[in-house]
């Protein structure tokens, strides 16, 4: 049998390896040779020779092997060796960027790649390898040249375009995306990735009817991809069909329960439909799978408000600070829940840091504002709504906040103003009429009042704060009949006895406190 090493009366120089290596490599006694080769590697760098090529092919051969049987990390090893003994072959350098690539190890895929093209400036494989490694690490403007030379070097490839299109999304030039898509979907209509993309784009543009379409041919062609699933489920909350994204959710978490996006999707439609149990338990669970996603902790904050839990919305939303101590709307938020708390001064800084954060948002100056009416702070509350009016001089909550304000000041012809401004910007907002009919009340003018509550209640009949005072009008009015019907649904109401306790602290409703103790 013949022997696949040589026998040496002393320590073999590489150069021996190096030959014994080809004549192992020409007889297709592959593993042999390499193991002749990795010896010559040992001992000293690889000279150039005219047999350096052929043996660079063996460690590429084998690291295609290794590649093949699931054993990627070998298998560069393999291919790094090739890239040693060969480092003119462009080739060599892409297929050991595509393994760095597939390890996660972008950095180094990208020296690679620039090896490659360097060699071969119309390499167009190695352009797009090279902008995907860009794209992940967020340089989109490099990856868009990248991707721009591979198309050129291979324009009928549908993947570089899909690629190009990709990366223009992330530049939110999402009408050029869809052109790209476009091109590369009649080039390989049975690409679903890029069907799914092309609908992200159309989601982004506000177009979800035609997201959805795209969603569904990319679920028609790879009805296992769980991120189809999940991103029509997302589109379909925009449009407000909760149980169907539900339906895609749960179809996605069965097919990937690790996924934690589909999770927080699934939690936004239960707390849409009023389950809050059921969103409490998915908001929960995406937290748990991605504990660092500020936005998971946000929305389960959200759902303790619902539930009454304030001091867990608490816990929460300092979770979610923890992660992203520059969000504003955080600090907003949990302004609010210390309200509910009663934590005057803590709710004050909380809306301090929300104006710091962004001193451009009208609504964290209202907030204060009425906090700040609310602990007889009348001036300090003026100076907010004031700056939140020079933000934004047309927005009906500013106008809103400060005719509450003016008229605690007893201030009405000016709160009857600022009241009026804002229901001509948003005639919608039932609390605007029944503010109105407060102020009118205020001045004596209470059949005024009354028309202002009647159509609050018409905007919103759940609105019990108009529903109280309309009682209290009519009840101002002697008209006791209209003044028992319009309060009894606060009878029933959760609120009962806040509303009985509000009615018993001004004598001017006894009459009326007397005839509603008789109903029960």
């Amino acid at each position: 049998m013949a022997e696949d090493t040589a026998t040496f009366t002393r320590q073999p120089s590489w150069h021996q390896y190096w030959e014994q290596a080809l004549h192992l490599a020409d007889s297709r006694r592959l593993q042999s040779a390499l193991a002749a080769c990795d010896r010559a590697l040992a001992l000293s760098p690889p000279e150039q020779t005219l047999y350096s090529d052929l043996l660079a092919d063996c460690y590429l051969e084998s690291g295609m092997n290794f590649l093949e049987a699931g054993r990627p990390a070998r298998a560069l090893d393999q291919i790094q060796k090739a890239e040693r003994l060969n480092p003119d072959n462009a080739l060599i350098h892409f297929y050991a960027a595509s393994l760095l690539e597939m390890q996660g190890r972008s950095t180094e895929a990208l020296a690679a790649c620039g090896r490659a093209v360097s060699l071969d400036s119309q390499f167009a494989q190695a352009y797009n390898l090279r902008g995907v490694c860009l794209l992940k690490q967020a340089r989109f403007e490099e990856a868009l040249k990248d991707f721009n030379s591979a198309h050129l070097f291979k324009p009928h490839e549908s993947l570089y375009l899909s690629n190009r299109g990709k990366v223009l999304q992330k530049l939110g030039r999402h009408r050029e995306a869809i052109t790209d898509f476009d091109v590369a979907l009649s080039m390989n209509p049975k690409d679903a990735d890029t069907w799914n993309a092309r609908g992200v784009a159309y989601k982004a543009l506000g177009e979800p009817e035609r997201a959805l379409d795209d969603y569904e041919r990319a679920i028609g062609l790879a009805s296992d991809e769980p991120l189809y699933l999940l991103n029509r489920g997302n589109t379909l909350e925009d449009l407000g069909r909760w149980r169907e994204a539900i339906a895609d959710c749960t179809a996605a978490i069965e097919l990937d329960p690790q996924c934690s996006r589909a999770w927080n999707v699934r939690g936004i439609a239960y707390k849409q439909l009023g389950e809050y149990f059921n969103a409490l338990d998915d908001f929960s669970q995406a937290c748990s799978l991605d504990r660092h996603e500020t936005m998971y902790f946000f929305n389960r904050a959200l759902v303790f408000e619902k539930l009454d839990c304030w001091e867990d919305a608490l816990d929460c939303y300092g979770q979610a600070l923890a992660r992203d101590p520059r969000a504003s709307t955080i600090y907003n938020n949990r302004a609010v829940a210390y309200e509910h708390r009663k934590r005057w001064q803590d709710a004050l800084y909380d809306y301090g840091k929300a104006i710091e954060m962004d001193h451009l948002e009208p609504l964290y100056y209202c907030n204060r504002a009425e906090l700040l009416l609310r602990l007889g702070k009348h001036e300090e509350a003026l100076a907010d709504v004031d700056q939140a009016l020079e933000i934004s001089p047309k927005q009906a909550r500013v106008f809103y906040c400060r005719s509450v304000i003016n008229e605690e000041m007893r201030r009405f012809k000016e709160a009857h103003k600022d009241i009026d401004e804002a229901i001509a910007l948003d005639p919608q907002q039932a609390v605007f009429y029944h503010m109105r009919g407060v102020i009118f009340a205020r001045m004596g003018r209470l059949k005024h009042a009354l028309t202002e509550a009647g159509e609050a209640l018409r905007l919103d009949p759940q609105l019990e704060e108009a529903r109280f005072s309309m009682a209290g009008y009519y009840a101002r009015l002697g008209l006791w009949e209209p003044a028992v019907a319009c309060y009894k649904p606060l009878t029933r109401s959760p609120k009962a006895d806040y509303w009985y306790e509000l009615l018993s602290s001004n004598p001017d409703y006894d009459t009326l406190r007397q005839q509603i103790r008789e109903l029960d």
